[in-house]
C-alpha cells in the first residue's frame, strides 16, 4: 500500500503525464476531486436507472465512512511497530440520524466486515447536517510491562 506522500507523488506524475488541468479553484486536480467526480457520476447513473437515490446514497455514505476507518487502520498498522488491527477486531458505534435507515446501514456494515459487526447502533443527532450516518471505531491492545 502507498503512503499518502507516495500516493500524491504518483498522482502528480499521472496529472503531468495525462495533461490533466484543474477546472476548479485549486492549482491542480486533487485525489479528493476524483472521489467527488465518482460520487456525482454515480448519482447521475442511479437517476438514469431509476434507483432510489436516497437509499443508494445512504449505502454509499456508510461505505465511504467505513473505507475511511480502513484507511486509518492501515496507517496505524504501517506506523506503529507491532500494532496490526483488523476491521473485525474493532468495536463500532454507529450514529444514525433516522432510525428507519438503521437496517440498511447495518447491512452495509455487515458486508464490509464480512460478519456480524461488533457494533452498537444509536439514534442520535449527528454533528454535520449533511451526514446520515457517523461511525466511530475503537480497538485496543494489552500493554505488556517488563
Amino acid at each position: 500500500m502507498l503512503s499518502p506522500r507516495q500516493a500524491e507523488r504518483v498522482f502528480g506524475g499521472l496529472r503531468w503525464q495525462r495533461g490533466w488541468v484543474n477546472r476548479g479553484a485549486h492549482d491542480a486536480p486533487r485525489i479528493h476531486d476524483l472521489r467527488h467526480t465518482f460520487v456525482v457520476r454515480r448519482v447521475l447513473l442511479w437517476r438514469e436507472q431509476s434507483v432510489d437515490v436516497g437509499q443508494a446514497m445512504l449505502a454509499l455514505s456508510t461505505w465511504e465512512t467505513l473505507a475511511n476507518i480502513e484507511a486509518i487502520i492501515d496507517a496505524v498498522s504501517r506506523r506503529v511497530e507491532g500494532v496490526c488491527f483488523e476491521r473485525g477486531q474493532l468495536r463500532y458505534k454507529v450514529y444514525v440520524r433516522k432510525p428507519a435507515d438503521a437496517p440498511a446501514i447495518r447491512e452495509v456494515s455487515r458486508l464490509w466486515l464480512g460478519c456480524p459487526a461488533n457494533a452498537l447502533f444509536l439514534h442520535a443527532d449527528i454533528c454535520r447536517r449533511v451526514r446520515l450516518v457517523e461511525i466511530e471505531a475503537s480497538g485496543g491492545r494489552a500493554i505488556e510491562f517488563p
